[in-house]
């Protein structure tokens, strides 16, 4: 069986695509589709609440693997935006450490910048998974949403598509089911230790890097435990 799941690179992403992703073999991201500046490709939110924006130049229209750097020491105010939300933390130095390579990069291109978040945040929560763009793919251009993501899946022999739940509504699933592809969507994420409650809405789209810092890399690499159905 060969499952995959399909999502756009997003900066220190939130648990609910961590957990998305736990359930697969391969994650595909979709950096050949248009950029959306209210997107989390750019951006992700921490404690506080407060936002970490990697600045970028928008030519619209333009793909995600397009999309450049606007300034490139933005590095130093993230840095700076953890340590004051998190910097007291038990997982806090481990994961700056972890996150070296992303807060050091050089690329021109934030969807690079991204993908090595994303890389960086998977074994600290356990998740051992092949990743792919689907840049490299060769699926035709003329391919849209539902009909894209089913080219993906068929060019990788997919059995089984993880889809999210605003994914699942544009999915034609006969067409899935004539190709022998399971569609599922798995069930709320696991919730981790929190040191206070949020409040309503605080916490909606917060990176994974909350978790990661309040409950340490022991507690997350467990987190996802029996993650598969």
């Amino acid at each position: 069986m060969t499952i995959i799941t399909i999502h756009q690179p997003e900066y220190l992403p939130c648990v609910a695509l961590l957990w998305k992703i736990a359930q697969a073999d391969a994650l595909v991201l979709l950096d050949d589709v248009q950029f959306n500046r209210a997107s989390l490709q750019h951006r992700a939110k921490i404690a506080g609440p407060r936002w970490l924006t990697i600045p970028f130049v928008h030519r619209f229209p333009q793909t995600i693997r397009d999309v450049e750097i606007a300034e490139p020491s933005w590095a130093a105010a993230h840095e700076k935006g953890l340590h004051a939300a998190y910097g007291d933390t038990p997982g806090f130095t481990p994961m700056m450490e972890a996150l070296g390579e992303t807060l050091a990069s050089s690329s021109r291109f934030v969807a690079d910048v991204a993908e090595t978040s994303m890389r960086a945040m998977l074994p600290a929560f356990g998740i051992d998974v092949a990743v792919l763009r689907a840049s490299s793919l060769s699926v035709p251009d003329d391919a849209h949403k539902g009909d894209r993501v089913l080219a993906i899946c068929r060019r990788l022999r997919a059995t089984r598509y993880v889809s999210g739940h605003a994914g699942a509504t544009y999915l034609d699933r006969a067409a899935f089911e004539a190709a022998g592809i399971e569609v599922v969507v798995p069930p709320p994420a696991p919730m981790y230790p929190r040191p206070r409650p949020y409040a309503p809405g605080e916490d909606h789209g917060l990176s994974a890097v909350d978790a990661w810092a309040f409950a340490g890399s022991d507690a997350t690499r467990t987190l996802f435990d029996g993650a598969r159905r």
